[in-house]
């Protein structure tokens, strides 16, 4: 991770983005999604169940 003197929030967002990671891979690719993703123009919940673009 590259340092910044004047960006204090990045420790943070790592943090985050470790915890989101862990519950990931606990609960599954769906676990956290973006709000979008349950509107009617998400994608993430449909490829959530593709593998590399091909259904399981």
């Amino acid at each position: 991770m590259q340092l910044s003197l004047f960006d204090e929030g990045k420790w943070r967002e790592r943090k985050l983005g470790k915890t989101m990671d862990h519950l990931r891979s606990k609960y599954g690719s769906t676990a956290i999604l973006r709000a979008v993703s349950y509107t009617d123009a998400g994608t993430a919940i449909t490829r959530a169940g593709l593998l590399g673009g091909h259904k399981k």
